[in-house]
């Protein structure tokens, strides 16, 4: 920018405060001329009636600002918007030249800047668990699996699902030897009694379980990979099977898989096993 337009553009910017501050100077002269005495006579100008040249001066000023005040040009310079608290920007929006193409404006980055989820849909249960199978055996930090959804699917561990199903089962039992795994259950099916108790014998140093008393409400079924991936079982038969990564969806179910932990009764806690809740559960599963 050439020093010429820098000049030109610091003149726009302060042309207001310029035109009050001429306006000040010229009332404080006439006061001050009419305050020591000096007539303008003296000095070859005609006589000035002070008094009604301040009223002048006056009724600029506030015309000015009555001007100013409804003026429908709002300027918003240099406004930044955090969008996720690690140092994102949403937008920077200048001099925009009223509020409607402020709001058009932000929606326009709200939009351009919108959180992209990378989304994947499954065709049925057994593409869903090889996929899941794939993630657990990927995982490096933690898997936290929610198990207890009200019905187990028809096709549940037959055919082509069966074989999906098994892969799904060793991969767990493999990932749990390093890393950790938190499984919550409701044992309202004996085959996940049996899932458990096989889970139970592998006993894998990473692998630790709750479980909670069945409940009537419907329930949500999702498996968390590494706070990256949350994996969405189907919760009723109208359900869509998908698995949606980003860090986003995962600080909203991972705070609510926490909470249901916490509730949740103890089974295994590593190499902990509460074998009184155990007994339990095998006698009403005998």
């Amino acid at each position: 920018m050439t020093k010429k337009k820098a000049n030109s553009n610091w003149f726009v910017r302060n042309y207001e405060i310029l035109l009050i501050g001429i306006i000040s100077a010229l009332s404080l002269l006439v006061q001050a001329l009419d305050f020591f005495g000096y007539p303008p006579e003296k000095y070859g100008f005609n006589a000035i009636d002070y008094p009604k040249y301040l009223i002048v001066l006056l009724s600029l000023i506030s015309l000015y600002l009555v001007i100013r005040l409804n003026s429908n040009k709002l300027k918003l310079q240099h406004i930044d918007y955090s969008s996720d608290g690690e140092g994102g920007i949403i937008g920077k929006l200048d001099n925009l030249s009223n509020e409607t193409s402020f709001i058009k404006a932000l929606t326009s980055q709200l939009a351009t800047n919108s959180l992209k989820e990378d989304v994947r849909v499954f065709k049925d249960s057994t593409e869903l668990q090889a996929h899941l199978a794939i993630q657990i055996h990927n995982a490096q930090k933690e898997i936290c699996d929610l198990t207890w959804k009200k019905r187990i699917s028809t096709g549940y561990n037959v055919g082509t699902s069966k074989k999906a199903h098994k892969f799904y089962d060793d991969s767990i039992a493999e990932i749990s030897k390093s890393i950790k795994y938190r499984e919550i259950f409701i044992f309202n099916d004996s085959r996940r009694y049996d899932r458990f108790k096989n889970r139970l014998q592998e006993n894998p140093d990473g692998y630790s379980c709750r479980h909670y008393s069945d409940h009537k409400i419907p329930r949500l079924q999702f498996v968390i990979i590494d706070d990256s991936e949350v994996i969405f079982f189907a919760c009723s038969e109208n359900s869509l099977l998908c698995s949606i990564k980003g860090n986003h969806i995962t600080k909203i179910f991972k705070p609510y898989f926490d909470e249901i932990w916490k509730s949740g009764t103890s089974l295994i806690e590593g190499p902990k096993i509460n074998q009184k809740e155990i007994d339990k559960l095998d006698d009403k599963f005998k």
